[in-house]
């Protein structure tokens, strides 16, 4: 499957330098084989462009893996059993990190709160990173680690979660969580630059694995930037990464020249990334009509103020912008925020995107596509949390929680991510979210009209997720003079029913050429 309207299927590519030469029938391509040209036979496995992730935070994806996984954990029992197994090989005094608990799942039904874990770490700081990773969990012993009482105020973007008796629970919801002396989502202090080096190398080895070719890294910083620049000098990068820096290294990057489309092939710089807002799941998105169950809690947005002035900066300087914005209440800011730039210094391709597009009602939906605005968002969000979503939401706000097929259908450009380490970098799980949007926890299907085909989802991870960084001219379909990145499966996916797009296999993955 080429995904090139010219030729939309073919036998066979000719490779040659990293680029695809060629694609025709196999008689017609068999006829440039030379004595020292490579043939790989695929026995009639399917080939697709290859995949393309726009939002995977690379060193957490390699730190967490390092951490106690509770993903998928049904009981509080469960979440002690796993933290006492741990601590009980780590040093009396040390930081034991957790990742990916979720209340949906959990029998209780309710957030963990430190009296649930205090007994198996009575010794040690405990650090559980809630699986929206706009959350976490620590236990008595470390709260006090990071100076945490009930006087305690929050920081600016931030919710320190106390029971009835004003004691806090150990929740520490968006900004309140860096408030701990490490974490996973942003780890502090930050590993040295070996530890980090390592981290990238286990993330990107790890995402190949999944058909990916290229990968959006947004929120990098000095230290992820610098030392993904020496894995590509190193040629130790098995797939493409696009940066995105995060906001604060803006002002360098202005004075420094630096601009969205700098690099190469294989490693360059793309949007500059802000955040706007919190999580649907941790009731931290900005939205305008307060979460189900909380009528005083309409999440948090960030200063509109200060992003408004980031934005119109970047925009002035020809950078392209990214927004973590979730909520209908952060969008419509953003949105504000982008016009008012674009009428300051008009643009006409600026591609400037929005990160999740969670709570996207049709006003802001048109406001967006006449503004030029792009959209990354995560199908398997819906899947894994779509119940927990219908609870914060209810019924009338859920028709417009994710709705992809109407962005696309409303001529929106949306590409697909995982939000890693939010989910696993898998973009067939993605794609058969997109299409089911099944309940992983109920087997409901999750708003049935927002279920797009499988062409739409594929064409998210190939040619719109290229197109999210202008890179349509050298990857997400399979043509002549394009980068020879590949995905090959073990099924078509446009021969199966979507239900059994998860019992396809990556067979192998090919990035210019080489099978990596």
């Amino acid at each position: 499957m080429t995904l090139s309207p010219a030729e939309p299927r073919c036998e066979a590519v000719a490779v040659v330098f990293g680029r695809v030469a060629e694609t025709g029938s196999t008689s017609e391509i068999m006829r440039s084989v030379g004595s020292e040209t490579k043939v790989i036979d695929l026995n009639g496995k399917t080939v697709l462009p290859g995949f393309i992730d726009t939002h995977v935070h690379l060193d957490d994806f390699g730190l967490t893996l390092r951490t106690v996984n509770m993903e998928g954990v049904t009981s509080v029992a469960d979440v002690r059993r796993l933290l006492s197994e741990r601590v009980s090989h780590t040093p009396r005094g040390d930081w034991v990190l957790g990742r990916g608990w979720n209340e949906n799942v959990l029998k209780e039904k309710r957030l963990l709160t430190r009296w649930d874990i205090d007994e198996v770490s009575p010794d040690n700081p405990l650090y559980l990173h809630h699986f929206s990773c706009h959350a976490t969990l620590l236990n008595s012993r470390g709260l006090e680690a990071s100076g945490i009482d009930r006087h305690t105020k929050p920081p600016a973007g931030g919710w320190i979660d106390v029971d009835e008796s004003g004691e806090p629970t150990g929740f520490l919801r968006s900004n309140a969580r860096f408030m701990a002396p490490v974490g996973l989502n942003g780890v502090r202090p930050r590993p040295n630059l070996g530890t980090l080096r390592e981290a990238l190398l286990v993330g990107v080895n790890e995402a190949v694995k999944y058909g990916l070719t290229s990968i959006h890294v947004p929120s990098a910083d000095r230290d992820e930037i610098k030392v993904t620049q020496e894995l590509a000098a190193e040629g130790m990068l098995p797939l493409r990464v696009t940066l995105l820096p995060k906001v604060e290294l803006l002002d360098h990057a202005l004075k420094l020249g630096i601009g969205s489309g700098l690099g190469d092939e294989w490693l360059g710089i793309g949007a500059v990334k802000i955040f706007s807002d919190g999580s649907l799941i941790a009731r931290t998105a900005a939205v305008k009509e307060s979460f189900d169950g909380e009528p005083e809690n309409e999440g948090i947005l960030n200063d509109p103020g200060v992003f408004s002035r980031q934005i119109l900066e970047a925009n002035r300087a020809g950078m392209q912008v990214s927004v973590h914005a979730v909520g209908d209440r952060a969008i419509e800011a953003v949105l504000a925020a982008y016009e008012a730039a674009l009428r300051d210094t008009p643009r006409e391709d600026h591609r400037h995107r929005i990160e999740h597009g969670s709570l996207f009602p049709r006003g802001l939906r048109d406001w967006a596509r006449r503004l030029g605005v792009v959209v990354s968002t995560q199908p398997e969000l819906v899947t894994r949390n779509g119940d927990g979503f219908q609870a914060s939401l209810g019924d009338r706000r859920m028709r417009y929680t994710y709705p992809i097929k109407s962005l696309l259908e409303e001529g929106i450009i949306v590409s697909g991510s995982s939000d890693c380490p939010l989910t696993y970098p898998n973009p067939l799980k993605g794609i058969w979210s997109a299409t089911t949007r099944t309940s992983e926890n109920t087997g409901e299907i999750i708003t049935a009209g927002e279920r797009v085909t499988i062409d739409q989802a594929i064409r998210m991870y190939t040619i719109n997720a290229a197109m999210v960084s202008f890179d349509e001219k050298r990857k997400g379909t399979i043509e002549r003079g394009k980068l020879a990145d590949f995905t090959v499966l073990s099924a078509d996916p446009y021969e199966v029913s979507p239900e059994e797009i998860l019992n396809i296999r990556v067979e192998m993955t090919i990035v210019g050429g080489k099978v990596v």
